[in-house]
């Protein structure tokens, strides 16, 4: 059951009730009233999708709600939160019941909590405390409601505020900012709001009867697992069927970019005609389409004869040296045994193309990089084969290194490795230019952005597209090469077309384009999700206009104003997330701690809960079709293997941060040590041959032993991968991120007792500072 518990922004509630249970005056108790007072309580909290929990004590009836647990997280929980509190405030005061109510929102524990014979929902976090103490707070002030500064900001829109003095509670040290939302709401004239309606218009009466609630979160059961379609949260559910054509995807079809596109074709017919080579980076914010123009140009040349190429960094991973460039290296072989090229959105991560051995990786630098002898270091002359071994780390291959190489220094190896490389590249691309592209260069390891510079230098004929976000490091080592592009905000014209192209529709009601707009302020990707996300929410419908046309139309069902939905991704995909039925989550969920690439056999291995694989495979496609994951092809995997075997990888890195973040640390630890486990048997299993399995070992021991309660024999295994790492990419010329790697070893060593027996203690010194380039030999 703790499975299906997480961390999550929610807006919490704490109601204090006055002379409901007793009467003072008649010195009797009040049963009936009781009874009427929770029944009006109850139908605000569910109307507003909320959870609510009763306390009575010594100090009275207390009332807890609770907005954004789940299954109900919402854009605008906030506001529904600041709503609850003057509609119960209104109600019962029409009734001569005073309350008091303290609201807070932030990041807080919620799940399932006790044994197997009782437990129950329940919220956990600092905010809870803190709206406890601004109820009490409250009273003191002779004010009916006070709200933080957090909530505040989340809601200073949609109502009035008055600011009071700041206040010192206790278990805080700061002083705490207050605020008292007024009786008026602010209202768009001519609209109604399903839950924005000024609180003096509230009608409740406490003497209805309750009306039954909608789904709460309960107890779920193995036997009612909720169906994949009937999973929308909102009610009533409306169902929809939208007939997408393949020809007018989002994905092969590129909205607006007008001028951006020139560039990319001028660049590209230049390199086609002349050979000229060039650099183009494009740069812009998370969602802007930055990938979308990669495709455009891989497509493009791809259509006039040129050889594309592309690949992506990692986030999880900076510490394999050349990482981006294993990927573009492995499809440049490949092709050049014989095989095809694929699409742009197929190339991905390849540092291990099991498809190439190491006669044929032989043979093709032989045949392009023609000298013989090609370069010499002092009194060392090297050939081609004292240099093959410089490969190993690309292919995964295991070329014995030479003697000569093993007396030069580590910096005199990694200018051998470039220089190899460059030849590769001229000899590669001198019958024909060549066009790379590669993506999320913001997260590119050391090395990668070293020999990326290098090629640029190069003057081959190559054309280099790099795709990066704005907060690139490295970004000045560019500037002042070829061209760079800033990837803005679409204009209305084409937001309104990309959605349309989205929904496969002619055009969209002028409600649902201004709502879009105002939401997405021109990023493509959040305009598609918004779109996504009211359809799978029933606010819009999308029919086809008969049995043969692939064109439909939209239907706005709901007041879209109803909605505030979040202007944040990840408050967005939280929202879709929570549609999710609790073991297609579950799945999510696991695979994001496992990483970005994972295989239905990892995923199987460390999932908490028993399932046959049968069941696991027809989820996996079942979260394929909703846009969740994506498939990817075996030979395109940073993941060791021995076999060919089905992929999957998580399709937006936002979703699968959110997974990963709303995961209580207990959870990811669980499945950290486990995978820790399942990769230790994987690597007994391959051996020596099978590539490296140090990265990921050290990965997920490092977050095991990060835990202040880590056992010393898990600090000290994750000191043993971390130091392997380390000499590993030392070795591979990745001089930074080896030293990385030792001194997070170092940092963890710091925790073992000087008694506890570390392999590695006395070697630690000595290698951090053989990564120093001082100590390095001429």
């Amino acid at each position: 059951m703790d499975l299906l518990n997480d961390l999550r922004v929610i807006t919490v509630l704490f109601v204090k009730l006055e002379n409901v249970f007793f009467d003072t005056k008649t010195k009797q108790f009040k049963v009936p009233t009781f009874s009427n007072v929770v029944a009006a309580i109850q139908t605000i909290t569910f109307h507003l999708q909320g959870y609510l929990k009763f306390l009575v004590d010594d100090k009275g009836i207390l009332v807890v709600l609770a907005f954004g647990t789940t299954p109900y997280s919402h854009g605008d929980d906030s506001v529904r939160g600041v709503v609850a509190a003057l509609r119960i405030i209104q109600t019962l005061g029409n009734h001569s019941i005073q309350c008091n109510i303290g609201i807070t929102t932030g990041r807080a524990f919620c799940g399932w909590v006790g044994s197997i014979e009782r437990r129950e929902y329940t919220i956990v976090g600092d905010i809870v405390n803190l709206s406890a103490r601004l109820m009490a707070a409250s009273e003191k002030l002779n004010e009916k409601i006070l709200c933080d500064k957090t909530t505040y900001n989340a809601t200073k829109n949609n109502f009035q505020y008055t600011q009071l003095d700041a206040i010192q509670v206790k278990g805080k040290t700061e002083m705490i900012d207050i605020f008292v939302p007024l009786k008026n709401i602010k209202v768009r004239k001519g609209k109604s709001s399903r839950i924005g309606v000024a609180h003096q218009n509230v009608t409740l009466d406490i003497n209805v009867s309750p009306t039954p609630p909608p789904r709460m979160p309960i107890k779920p059961t193995t036997n009612q697992e909720p169906d994949v379609e009937a999973s929308l949260i909102y009610s009533p559910r409306v169902s929809v069927n939208v007939r997408k054509s393949p020809a007018t995807s989002s994905q092969s079809l590129i909205i607006g970019r007008k001028e951006e596109k020139r560039i990319i074709d001028n660049l590209l017919d230049q390199l086609s005609l002349s050979h000229i080579s060039g650099c183009v980076v494009i740069e812009g914010g998370v969602g802007m389409g930055k990938s979308a123009l990669l495709n455009f140009g891989f497509t493009k040349g791809n259509e006039i004869g040129l050889r594309c190429v592309a690949g992506q960094a990692e986030s999880l991973d900076r510490s394999t040296p050349l990482l981006l460039w294993r990927a573009i290296f492995s499809q440049l072989f490949v092709q050049e045994s014989g095989a095809g090229s694929r699409s742009f959105l197929n190339q991905s991560f390849d540092s291990n193309p099991n498809s190439m051995n190491t006669q044929k990786i032989m043979s093709i630098v032989r045949q392009k990089v023609k000298l013989d002898q090609i370069c010499s270091r002092g009194s060392v002359s090297l050939k081609l084969k004292d240099l093959l071994s410089l490969l190993n780390p690309l292919f995964n291959v295991r070329f014995t290194p030479s003697i000569k190489l093993a007396r030069l220094s580590a910096d005199a190896k990694k200018q051998l490795t470039e220089e190899l490389l460059i030849r590769l590249l001229k000899g590669i691309c001198f019958s024909s230019p060549l066009v790379i592209f590669l993506d999320n260069c913001q997260w590119m390891d050391s090395s990668s952005i070293d020999f990326t510079c290098s090629v640029m230098n190069a003057n081959l004929a190559i054309l280099l597209v790099l795709a990066t976000r704005t907060e690139w490091e490295a970004r000045s080592r560019f500037y002042g090469h070829g061209q760079w592009l800033w990837v803005g905000a679409l204009s209305a014209e084409d937001t309104e077309q990309l959605v349309c192209t989205r929904l496969n529709v002619l055009r969209i009601p002028t409600s649902l384009r201004n709502f879009i707009e105002r939401k997405s302020q021109g990023n493509p990707l959040l305009s598609e999700e918004l779109a996504k996300c009211l359809l799978q929410l029933g606010m819009i419908s999308v029919t086809s206009r008969g049995s043969g046309s692939a064109i439909g139309s939209v239907e706005v069902l709901r007041e879209l104003e109803d909605l505030e939905l979040s202007e944040n991704f990840q408050g967005l995909v939280t929202s879709c997330l929570d549609s999710l039925p609790a073991r297609l989550l579950l799945l999510l969920k696991v695979a994001s701690v496992i990483g970005r690439e994972f295989d239905l056999e990892t995923l199987s291995a460390v999932f908490p809960v028993q399932t046959d694989l049968s069941s696991m495979a027809s989820d996996l496609q079942l979260l394929i079709k909703r846009d969740f994951l994506a498939t990817v092809s075996p030979c395109d995997s940073l993941i060791p293997t021995t076999s060919e075997r089905v992929l999957f990888t998580i399709k937006s890195s936002v979703v699968s941060e959110t997974c990963y973040n709303i995961m209580p640390f207990s959870q990811k630890l669980r499945l950290h040590r486990n995978l820790g486990e399942w990769y230790e048997k994987k690597k007994k299993e391959v051996g020596e041959g099978g590539g490296s399995f140090n990265w990921t070992l050290a990965h997920h021991w490092t977050k095991v032993a990060e835990h202040r309660e880590a056992q010393e024999n898990v600090i000290a295994k994750a000191i043993d991968y971390l130091f392997l790492l380390g000499q590993e990419c030392v070795e591979s010329l990745s001089v930074s991120e080896g030293l990385r790697a030792l001194l997070k070893a170092e940092a963890l060593l710091k925790r073992l007792p000087e008694s506890f027996e570390c392999p590695h203690r006395f070697e630690l010194p000595t290698a951090i500072a053989q990564c120093s380039p001082s100590s390095s030999p001429g």
